[in-house]
């Protein structure tokens, strides 16, 4: 079995499980979200434009009672 060294958990935390079982997740209902749309045109004659996003992600599991956790 690997071992992967996650960025963000404690250092006396261990969770054991399936990478198939893990998702990318994003909040994308939550008040913290914001798309921008800007228009260059009028900055510097293109016809590009630049889109801006804000939100949070992070790693979300399918089936959560599929995970093991050890502290």
């Amino acid at each position: 079995m690997k071992i992967a060294v996650c960025p963000g958990i404690a250092d006396d935390e261990m969770y054991a499980g399936c990478k198939s079982n893990l998702f990318f997740g994003t909040s994308l209902s939550s008040d913290l979200t914001a798309i921008k749309v800007l228009d260059m045109e009028n900055l510097d004659g293109s016809n590009n434009v630049r889109m801006v996003t804000k939100w949070t992600a992070g790693v979300q599991t399918g089936v959560a009672a599929d995970f093991t956790f050890q502290s």
